[in-house]
C-alpha cells in the first residue's frame, strides 16, 4: 500500500480543524461529550468511596489486604502507529479503566485490568480497548502512609474500525508505577504513571504496531 492508501485512510477534512497546537483543538472539541461526564462520574465514585468507607483502618491492615479493586482516569500521550512502513502520529487523548489485583505471595500481586483509551488519528477519534494480565509488587518507604507498586502486563487490544481501515487486534504490553496514598480508611488514592504499547498487531490486510506512549492517571482503590 502506498501514499494514496494512507491519504484515503487518514487524510481528508473532518468536522474538527486543527489549530497551530493541533492536539488542543482536538481535545477541546471532544471535551464536552467525553471528559466532563467521565470526570463527574469518577468524582462521584471517589466521594462515595470515601464517605462510605469505614472511618478508621490501620495502615498494616490496608497494606496487607488479600485483594484490591481500583478505578482510574487520566490522559494518554502522543504516539505513533507504524503501518506498512509509514508512521502515523496520534494526538493526546483520555484513558480510563478498572483493575482487580489479588495477592500471589508476600507483597507480590497478580491481576487483570480493563482500560479504554480514546485516541485521535488526525481528525478521527477512536476507542482502543486494552485488556491485560498484570504482575505487581508492593514497596514501602519510611512512611507507612505511602506505597509504591511497579508492575508489568501483557494482554489483548482492539481498535475499532475507522475510515478505510478495518478493526485491528494487538498484543498489548505495559510498564506502570502506582503511587498509593493511605487515607486511614478502606480507600487508598492512586497516582499512576506508565508506558503502554503494542509491539505487534493489525488485521488480515495490514500489519500495525503502536507506541510506546506515556499515560498519567489518578484514581482510588479499596
Amino acid at each position: 500500500m502506498g501514499n494514496h492508501y494512507l491519504a484515503t485512510c487518514f487524510g481528508g477534512s473532518g468536522a474538527i480543524r486543527f489549530d497551530k497546537l493541533r492536539q488542543f483543538s482536538v481535545l477541546n472539541a471532544d471535551m464536552p461529550k467525553i471528559t466532563i461526564p467521565a470526570l463527574v462520574v469518577l468524582m462521584l465514585v471517589l466521594v462515595w468511596c470515601q464517605v462510605s468507607a469505614d472511618p478508621v483502618m490501620n495502615s498494616n491492615d490496608f497494606w496487607n489486604k488479600r485483594g484490591y479493586f481500583a478505578g482510574n482516569l487520566g490522559f494518554i500521550g502522543t504516539g505513533k502507529f507504524r503501518m506498512d512502513g509509514h508512521n502515523i502520529n496520534t494526538q493526546p487523548g483520555f484513558t480510563f479503566g478498572v483493575k482487580f489485583d489479588i495477592r500471589w505471595f508476600d507483597h507480590v500481586y497478580w491481576g487483570v485490568s480493563a482500560d479504554v483509551h480514546r485516541l485521535y488519528v488526525q481528525d478521527t477519534g477512536q476507542y482502543f480497548l486494552d485488556l491485560c494480565l498484570n504482575v505487581k509488587r508492593f514497596y514501602f518507604g519510611r512512611s507507612s502512609q505511602v506505597g509504591f507498586r511497579p508492575g508489568i502486563g501483557i494482554g489483548f487490544g482492539h481498535l475499532t474500525q475507522f475510515r478505510n481501515v478495518a478493526s485491528t487486534e494487538y498484543l498489548m504490553t505495559r510498564v506502570t508505577l502506582e503511587i498509593i496514598f493511605f487515607s486511614e480508611t478502606r480507600v487508598g488514592w492512586i497516582v499512576e504513571v506508565g508506558l503502554i504499547g503494542a509491539p505487534t498487531g493489525g488485521n488480515r490486510e495490514t500489519s500495525i504496531n503502536y507506541g510506546p506512549v506515556p499515560l498519567f492517571r489518578v484514581g482510588a482503590m479499596f
